[in-house]
């Protein structure tokens, strides 16, 4: 992990000089961008050109004036990597499996754009789903015969470098990297898209840990462990506590007993609303209310208000509902 953040420091530089021509003109760094990409393809450097776009997906969430250029660029970077993949067929498409097993997703998708109040924007969605579909595992699967391991070990070294950009973020520009109630945001949009980050990227390095044992030191997945629970505490989000805790459970629990542990997070669920009340006061007895921000957590959670909004309409009108007001 460490030596993969050692010899992708070149990389940091890259999206370093990105953000600043970014800051100064959405113009010019649209063109350097794009070169860039260009020049990525060219020196077949292509988990950089993937991670180039992962980049820019992350600062598009950001409402901030700071990142605008990355929601503008974004669009234009998924339609010129798609173009060189399929330019690059030959090489980096050596399997149809995984296109064709999004098939029926893409069908059904293109008969909800009949439904949609706005086609065009339904379109553009459509689209811009079967490049990444197109993109991204084919560019892994080229990159992981050529690299091996190794790869898996470059993937894990780019989320500490996002997180290291975050840090830097937050002490260059604390309005921008900081919250409501000083919870961390660094480069994303908000402190629970940080959070939903750090989820996804523990689950999937768990998943190279079980698959590759001696990728990463003993050191390093202390690091990482220890780097992900810091973030995660300072970012508040409650979901993503919850979610990595529940996680380690079961796949804990089910190296001993898998029918007991099903047992065990059944229960949980069952009982939730009974054990809810119990868990919060615990909670307030440890001094934990106010970095866990248990006094909102009835009226003030993003995920019950999205939760109720939901259900709300799949009641109205169930699945189309969603396709018909561009949702």
């Amino acid at each position: 992990m460490f030596e993969s953040i050692k010899n992708n420091f070149s990389y940091i530089l890259v999206m370093a000089l990105w953000s600043v021509i970014g800051m100064l003109s959405t113009e010019i760094a649209t063109v350097f961008i794009l070169g860039t990409l260009i020049l990525f393809f060219h020196k077949e450097r292509y988990f950089e050109a993937l991670f180039g776009f992962f980049f820019l997906i992350i600062l598009s969430d950001n409402t901030e004036e700071l990142w605008r250029f990355a929601k503008v660029i974004k669009p234009y970077y998924l339609l010129l990597m798609g173009a060189l993949v399929i330019f690059n067929h030959r090489k980096l498409i050596s399997d149809y499996t995984i296109i064709k097993r999004f098939v029926p997703y893409l069908i059904v998708a293109l008969i909800c754009i009949y439904f949609s109040v706005d086609a065009g924007i339904a379109l553009q969605k459509t689209i811009s789903y079967a490049l990444i579909l197109l993109i991204v595992p084919n560019i892994v699967l080229y990159e992981y015969n050529r690299m091996g391991s190794l790869f898996f070990a470059n993937l894990v070294a780019f989320s500490i470098i996002i997180h290291l950009i975050s840090i830097s973020v937050i002490v260059t520009f604390p309005e921008v990297g900081i919250s409501h109630g000083g919870r961390w945001q660094g480069m994303f949009g908000n402190p629970n898209g940080l959070g939903i980050f750090l989820v996804v990227w523990y689950i999937l390095y768990s998943a190279i840990n079980i698959e590759f044992p001696d990728l990463f030191s003993r050191r390093e997945r202390i690091f990482y462990l220890l780097f992900t629970i810091m973030f995660l505490w300072m970012s508040g989000s409650r979901t993503g506590m919850l979610s990595i805790g529940m996680y380690e459970l079961a796949l804990n629990g089910f190296k001993y007993s898998r029918y007991l542990t099903v047992l065990l997070l059944g229960t949980f669920f069952i009982f939730f609303d009974f054990l809810y009340d119990g868990v919060i006061q615990i909670l307030f007895d440890l001094g934990l209310s106010e970095s866990l921000r248990l006094d909102t957590i009835e009226e003030g959670s993003g995920r019950y208000i999205a939760w109720w909004f939901t259900w709300e309409y799949i009641k109205y009108d169930s699945f189309f509902y969603w396709e018909r007001h561009g949702v």
